[in-house]
């Protein structure tokens, strides 16, 4: 929603406002990483590349992932039925710890950023 929006983007913009008082290494990168920290399953991480790509405010980024993770689900669930997808991506990429969809997508995020795929959300 709207307000939901609102929410996001001053919240992203209050970190980013820390480089001018003092935190010199706060980055896009840093603001939405900490966001992912304090809330792993609603914030994906990104960085300038990916705005880059993007071309978008922090909420709208946010929006594109969210409708991207759903789409995804609904193609594993029709393809896999009852697995879980997080589980299943865990043992497919053979990490040792299971992560949040939010951090698959950044890494899959990273991964066309660094020219190895084009994306299609």
């Amino acid at each position: 929603s709207e307000s939901v929006n609102i929410e996001i983007d001053r919240l992203y913009r209050s970190l980013m406002e820390l480089k001018r008082k003092g935190i010199h290494n706060m980055s896009d990168a840093c603001a939405s990483k900490i966001l992912h920290l304090m809330v792993p399953r609603l914030f994906v991480m990104w960085d300038k590349g990916i705005m880059q790509l993007r071309g978008t405010c922090y909420s709208s980024f946010l929006a594109d992932m969210q409708q991207f993770a759903m789409r995804l689900k609904v193609e594993f669930t029709e393809r896999y039925h009852d697995e879980d997808f997080e589980t299943y991506l865990q043992k497919y990429l053979e990490y040792p710890v299971r992560k949040p969809l939010t951090k698959y997508i950044d890494e899959y995020n990273w991964y066309v950023v660094s020219g190895h795929k084009r994306i299609q959300y």
